[in-house]
């Protein structure tokens, strides 16, 4: 970061980690070893010609999502401070700033990181630099950001299915025909005994974004023929899963289906990549459950 009073834009984000300064710096510069981490979910390709004035690319990809970013080196002091520019569609190709700083704090085999990434743009665009800048180098713990930010995902989707209500909130409702219809969905087991109820717990095994998910969905609302709440606290994808059934034209039902929540570990990545994901995958599997239930 630079001396002086911070930007008002800036974040601020500090490790403390097990390894020597070079280390660590070869970590941000050695486009191999760079790739391995910088990646939310997925894998990355980087190119660097990490001298003042190189060129920084970084192509994420994840399935058919690719994030592409583009960079320059500002300046190059190893091992104790790496500046660069860092644009993506997600900055709206606006460049922001990131200044990697290392020292010693006087124990052996330990350096401390500070990332700076400086925006001329509001607390929504920092709060998607701070999660995205969370995730480097493995390490046991999470940076911390100074600047608190929203991290939630809320995806609202829905679809309208020439059967009763009735029948098709009874069938959605019930867990044990997710792996019908719900395409990421590989196993389900009830931890309570069905058939579900306030209170029902049920674990699902499940693959999404390329990673083998298992959460436990406990029932918090129920009210037959119009709504179910589900949600879990715990897990990978911390995430709280509504349906609602309405009648509709034709005595068909309008079925909602919303995700919302924190993402954590390996999901870390930014809000608006998790949100196309989820509402991608969501508009899939409603049309599965519509093809399912209307040629019965």
């Amino acid at each position: 970061m630079s001396e002086g009073r911070p930007d008002a834009g800036a974040i601020r984000l500090e490790r403390l980690l097990p390894a020597r300064v070079e280390d660590v710096f070869g970590a941000w510069t050695e486009p191999a070893r760079m790739a391995r981490w910088i990646a939310p979910t997925g894998h990355a390709e980087v190119d660097a010609d990490v001298v003042e004035g190189g060129r920084l690319r970084v192509v994420m990809t994840d399935g058919d999502v690719r994030i592409e970013h583009d960079g320059e080196f500002l300046e190059v002091r190893p091992p104790v401070r790496l500046s660069f520019t860092w644009r993506s569609r997600y900055t709206g190709w606006e460049p922001s700033v990131v200044t990697v700083e290392l020292h010693d704090p006087g124990r052996p085999a330990s350096s401390s990181t500070t990332t700076g990434s400086r925006r001329r743009r509001g607390p929504r665009t920092r709060a998607a630099g701070a999660r995205s800048w969370n995730v480097w180098p493995p390490c046991s713990q999470p940076m911390v950001p100074t600047r608190e930010g929203e991290m939630s995902v809320d995806v609202r989707t829905e679809i309208e299915i020439e059967r009763p209500r009735d029948e098709v909130a009874a069938y959605t409702s019930d867990p044990s025909n997710a792996t019908e219809w719900y395409r990421n969905i590989r196993s389900v087991e009830w931890e309570t005994p069905p058939p579900v109820v306030e209170g029902s717990r049920i674990r699902f095994r499940a693959r999404f974004l390329g990673r083998d998910l298992t959460y436990i969905y406990e029932v918090r609302e129920l009210v037959p023929g119009e709504r179910l709440v589900m949600g879990t606290a715990q897990g990978p994808f911390p995430m709280e899963t509504t349906y609602t059934f309405e009648d509709a034209p034709g005595e068909g039902t309008r079925v909602g289906l919303r995700n919302r929540g924190e993402p954590s570990g390996f999901a870390k990545v930014m809000s608006s990549m998790m949100a196309k994901a989820i509402r991608r995958e969501n508009m899939k599997d409603l049309a599965l459950l519509k093809e399912l239930l209307e040629r019965r």
